[in-house]
């Protein structure tokens, strides 16, 4: 049983949901904000539309009030015609008639001169106008803006009529103004949620804006040249007829509000993933520091429990030294006692500090083939290569010796027992290489990095202990790395040491 390849498809699995997640997530917030999108827009309408009619309105009033001042200037003619038959009649009627239509002008402001700029004549004046007796240059264009009425009374001598707007009209056009003024406003403020820029047709001037723009980038043409082209893009338009301004354009684009929600998802998503990475990173870390803690509890335990045992053995040891016949076997168990000695050591550093210092990387791997040799198959060959007489490290060597031994058991279960084991050592960029190649069956390269994860094993009976301890002493301890660096099936494997 690999609880790797499990723990492998568990992960595919949770991936496999978390991404059908995601996009049920974005897909119904998708829908979502479409939903409010076309809600927005369908309000949009609903405000270009009002704008449009109040824009007609506006205009239509405008239009009463072009026709109204159309209407004065025809009065005062039809007045300045009356005052001119009123002098030159002497029919008692037409005298009357034409008092009448004289003494009818109620409300327009008149000023009647000769030619030397006399007044001879003056209606419906202020009291400033009304005590003058000679219209200058600078009173009449203070009087009016319109054009006199010319009147031929006699002869070659003529009479000026000014006249200004009625009173009424006055009224009305200050009323009209702040209508067009007010409809700019509420165009304004109505539109707070959305940007809003009101242009002439020609896109040149600004007329108003609104929404959340700084009203400063109204010097900045580019700017607003840029702001506008977007908003184009994003929305047609709206065409309506200004007063003073005449065919107007309001662009707008989405509130501040649904842009934000279009982002949301991404944003939500990105917290959510950050969330996951941190709890991820957390929960290996503390489950790490779990394993560390019992295997080295494992450790110390087992090197405990040796104690006893070898201690006895070694006194048994002594006794059959003593005597001849048994003496040779005394020693030969002997080493033995001192290799259970040495595996005692190396449990007993796990989960502590171990001691580094210099030694011959090439003497330790002599060691340990020498060992390995008197215990392994005469089929196996050894080979050993270095390009380098001597190869000095800090290394703990039972560490680093009990690395080596673990590497070359998996070599011998690779192989079955016959084949060749080919150990290499050199230096390049000043970094210590030692590579342990075998003619086993391989690794498969989707197992480079599992093979070294606790609990690992291709045998039925092992524990998958032997290759993690391996790279705890090289990663954790001599803070170097152990990999895989090529393998091909039935061809062999090369693992290779690099200490930094």
């Amino acid at each position: 049983m690999n609880i790797y390849s499990r723990k492998s498809n568990w992960k595919i699995l949770l991936f496999v949901i978390a991404l059908a997640i995601v996009f049920i997530t974005i897909w119904y917030t998708h829908i979502f904000i479409q939903r409010i999108a076309d809600d927005e827009k369908a309000k949009v309408e609903i405000w270009a539309k009002a704008i449009s009619r109040k824009a007609q309105l506006v205009n239509y009033t405008k239009n009463l009030f072009d026709d109204l001042q159309e209407q004065e200037r025809k009065s005062v003619e039809i007045w300045s015609e009356a005052t001119k038959r009123f002098i030159e009649t002497e029919n008692e009627n037409d005298l009357k008639f034409y008092t009448e239509l004289i003494s009818g002008n109620e409300n327009i402001p008149v000023i009647v001169t000769n030619e030397k700029m006399e007044v001879t004549a003056k209606k419906n004046l202020s009291p400033f106008f009304d005590n003058i007796k000679i219209l200058t240059p600078e009173l009449r264009d203070s009087f009016t803006s319109f054009k006199p009425i010319i009147v031929n009374y006699y002869a070659n001598f003529n009479n000026y009529i000014y006249y200004q707007n009625s009173r009424l009209y006055v009224q009305l056009k200050l009323t009209l103004d702040d209508l067009i003024k007010s409809f700019l406003n509420e165009v304004v403020e109505n539109s707070i949620s959305m940007p809003v820029v009101i242009m002439d047709s020609s896109r040149s001037k600004i007329i108003a804006l609104g929404g959340s723009f700084d009203k400063t980038i109204i010097n900045n043409s580019s700017k607003i040249d840029y702001i506008v082209a977007k908003m184009g893009n994003q929305n047609e338009p709206i065409v309506v007829d200004l007063p003073k301004y005449g065919r107007s354009l309001i662009y707008y684009e989405d509130s501040l509000l649904l842009t934000q929600l279009k982002y949301f998802p991404m944003i939500l998503l990105i917290v959510i993933a950050i969330f996951l990475i941190i709890s991820y990173f957390l929960f290996s870390v503390s489950r790490k520091a779990e394993q560390n803690q019992v295997w080295a509890g494992m450790a110390k335990e087992s090197a405990h429990q040796l104690g006893t045992p070898i201690s006895s053995l070694m006194g048994w040891i002594e006794i059959l030294k003593m005597k001849p016949e048994t003496q040779a076997e005394g020693n030969e168990m002997a080493k033995d006692i001192v290799r259970l000695q040495q595996v005692s050591e190396r449990f007993s550093k796990i989960g502590s500090k171990p001691e580094l210092r210099d030694n011959d990387i090439n003497t330790l791997i002599n060691s340990v083939l020498s060992y390995m040799k008197l215990r392994s198959s005469n089929k196996i060959h050894y080979e050993f290569d270095s390009q380098q007489t001597e190869i000095i490290h800090k290394v703990n060597p039972l560490l680093l010796s009990w690395v080596l031994e673990n590497l070359i058991k998996n070599s011998l279960d690779a192989m079955d027992g016959n084949g060749t084991i080919k150990i290499e050592s050199s230096i390049k960029n000043k970094h210590k290489i030692i590579d342990i190649i075998d003619s086993g069956k391989g690794i498969p390269k989707s197992k480079f990095k599992t093979i070294f994860n606790p609990g690992y094993s291709t045998k039925s009976r092992g524990w998958g202990l032997g290759l993690s301890l391996a790279k705890r002493i090289i990663n954790d301890y001599h803070k170097s790395k152990i990999f895989v660096k090529s393998s091909s099936l039935e061809e062999g494997t090369t693992i290779r040491i690099v200490l930094k």
